[in-house]
């Protein structure tokens, strides 16, 4: 039946069939098409030109935001060579609404409101993360729940969680004061985002990347103002990080800024990119070479595919800062976690 097919199309002058020697309508050697006739063919099996379909997925790509600078860089690069998926205008409506974003939405919310859908996100959410770590964080690596954090879109409710001698104010005047707590607070975004310093007498800002360590730092140092992070430091936490780096900036305020994280390549990613996106002249904390050594017996083996992420960091100068410690990491196979650190 296949080859009667293809003798019907070669009657008709679309192709020319090539049979194996002395195997004439038996072994089929291979098909040449007949250029003379190909848009024929197109039209034919109700298939869409090459030139056609670019087209096509160029115009849907076109329909990307200009702005901010990452996604009209994205959108040049499609309007060049576009992408051809089946999806591409779902993704179009998630990477706009995304650039767009100023709260913080649950996805199957963000999936409704945009798409009319409310799961409709899932469909081309690990395509969206993909050209985002591509487009927007480019030279760190993010992954999971935090790609889209970062724009505020979250599966559950995001609270900020703080600690330190710092009194600060609602809009109606209300004051939350924190001095003297020796605990912490947790405020959820909406109303966090919502509040100013109304006083601050801490000796040094802290952020810190694991849970168990933070309630540690908040025990031993309660003269410091810390902040959780859980991971990447999203938009809430950097708008409330640079609230505070102002205040003190307009007060005159020597004040140092510092992150707490893991020996290894997720947290100098943490560090780096907490760095890059607020502006601030963080310092990294405990992830320095004497730590390393102080607490190695405590580190963890590095798998070989880890150890090849570390070598490919040697030589990106992002990683300049961490150079003399990836080195150690890699000498003596180990990476450390903050909770080996005691304080």
């Amino acid at each position: 039946m296949f080859h009667a097919a293809l003798k019907d199309w070669e009657r008709e002058g679309f192709i020319t069939l090539v049979w194996e020697r002395f195997e004439k309508d038996n072994l089929l050697r291979h098909v040449k098409l007949n250029p003379e006739k190909a848009e024929l063919l197109y039209e034919k099996l109700s298939r869409q030109k090459p030139q056609e379909k670019e087209e096509h997925y160029r115009k849907l790509w076109a329909n990307l935001n200009d702005f901010p600078a990452w996604l009209g860089e994205l959108k040049k690069d499609m309007l060049l060579e576009p992408l051809f998926d089946d999806d591409a205008e779902i993704m179009v409506t998630v990477l706009n609404a995304l650039s767009l974003n100023n709260e913080e939405i649950p996805k199957r919310v963000f999936s409704q409101r945009y798409l009319g859908d409310s799961k409709l996100f899932l469909k081309v959410e690990r395509k969206v993360a993909a050209l985002l770590q591509k487009y927007y964080f480019k030279d760190i690596e993010v992954s999971g729940d935090a790609v889209f954090a970062e724009f505020g879109v979250v599966n559950n409710p995001v609270y900020l969680h703080l600690a330190g001698p710092v009194i600060l104010k609602y809009p109606d005047g209300r004051l939350f004061n924190l001095k003297g707590l020796n605990y912490d607070v947790a405020f959820p975004a909406g109303l966090a985002l919502q509040l100013e310093i109304a006083d601050f007498a801490a000796q040094r800002v802290v952020t810190v990347e694991n849970l168990t360590s933070y309630y540690q730092y908040v025990r031993r140092y309660p003269e410091d103002l810390v902040l959780y992070l859980g991971g990447f430091a999203g938009k809430m936490e950097r708008k409330f990080l640079r609230k505070i780096y102002e205040y003190c900036l307009n007060r005159g305020f020597n004040i140092d800024f510092y992150h707490w994280g893991d020996i290894d390549l997720g947290g100098f990613n943490i560090f780096l990119h907490l760095k890059r996106e607020t502006g601030i002249p963080f310092k990294p904390l405990w992830m320095d070479l004497d730590t390393l050594l102080k607490y190695k017996e405590r580190g963890m083996k590095l798998s070989e595919s880890y150890r090849r992420k570390l070598t490919k960091a040697l030589e990106d100068p992002v990683y300049q800062d961490f150079r003399m410690v990836i080195e150690m990491m890699l000498a003596l196979n180990i990476r450390l976690e903050q909770e080996a650190i005691e304080l």
